[in-house]
């Protein structure tokens, strides 16, 4: 359906323009408002247009940053200006009418300030969510998963019965599972600390060895303490990172609190906890589970 609305007046059309700074940038700007609001919306906002001048019998009301406001409440956009006198926004309709609103519930309207916002809003969200939150909790699982497992002659026994259960098709102990498992997770988490450890490029053989060496080494003879430790230290690296970026994000929020609104509040658990898996209705799965309360109590204690 075609949106059709009646012409501006001359006057209306002058008063815009004064409030926008320029003819072209009224014309971008009214372009927007059309857009966004409905027809019953931008009849109003066109009536709001009519006269910024006011007179209140003989005086003329001093406005001043004359342009468009949007109600944070409603969504309805008026140009308006700040009468000095009264800290009200103002403006006057076709039959001289004064109209005064209050200024906690409008902000001034700037289609590509919000735009722009709104856009950053989503990148940092979605950097925040995403690959980074992802590392983190697998570094959490697998650091879990290492302060379990076997270490020095019994590892290395593990390792042998379980190849030989697996060669004949015998179930494996729970220590057993719980050495098999963190060994190959080990070696398919190496790229997820690539760029704390070694920064961008190609990864060679010697790079591979100082991942690594990084996470403190799977084997008979890698310290199991020493490897907890260090994969304490990749964390504490990544989730610096994430936090950096909530800050931004959050400071975007209640600087521009009108777009703000459409996006919650952040911390690392609340992102660590989006990056759930799609579909899961149910919440967290339990590994999940175990992986935010060891972020909500990292040293174990009650």
């Amino acid at each position: 359906m075609v949106l059709v609305i009646a012409p501006l007046t001359d006057e209306a059309i002058k008063a815009g323009v004064k409030s926008a700074g320029g003819a072209s940038a009224f014309v971008r700007q009214y372009s927007s408002i059309v857009n966004e609001l409905s027809e019953a919306g931008l009849i109003k906002y066109n009536d709001s247009l009519t006269n910024l001048s006011i007179f209140e019998g003989t005086k003329e009301v001093q406005l001043t940053n004359i342009g468009p406001y949007k109600n944070i409440k409603t969504g309805e956009i008026i140009t308006a200006g700040h009468d000095k006198a009264t800290g009200m926004l103002s403006n006057v309709n076709a039959d001289g009418i004064v109209n005064r609103f209050d200024p906690d519930d409008y902000v001034e309207y700037s289609e590509t300030t919000q735009r722009g916002v709104r856009d950053k809003l989503v990148e940092l969200k979605e950097e925040i969510t995403g690959e980074k939150a992802n590392e983190v909790k697998q570094l959490v699982d697998f650091r879990d998963l290492r302060s379990q497992t076997s270490e020095g002659l019994q590892l290395l026994m593990s390792k042998l019965s379980s190849d030989y259960k697996t060669l004949f098709g015998r179930d494996l102990s729970a220590q057993e599972y719980i050495d098999r498992r963190a060994s190959s997770e080990f070696e398919a988490l190496l790229g997820t600390v690539r760029l704390e450890v070694l920064g961008p490029g190609v990864l060679t053989e010697q790079d591979a060895l100082r991942l690594m060496t990084a996470m403190g080494g799977f084997g008979a003879t890698s310290n199991r303490d020493v490897a907890v430790g260090l994969l304490d230290e990749l964390i504490s690296r990544k989730q610096t990172i994430i936090n950096s970026k909530i800050n931004s994000y959050n400071y975007y929020r209640k600087q521009f609190a009108e777009v703000g609104r459409e996006f919650p509040e952040m911390n690392l658990l609340t992102a660590l906890e989006a990056t759930k898996p799609v579909g899961d209705d149910s919440g967290l799965t339990p590994r999940q589970e175990a992986v935010m309360n060891s972020l909500r109590n990292p040293t174990g204690t009650p």
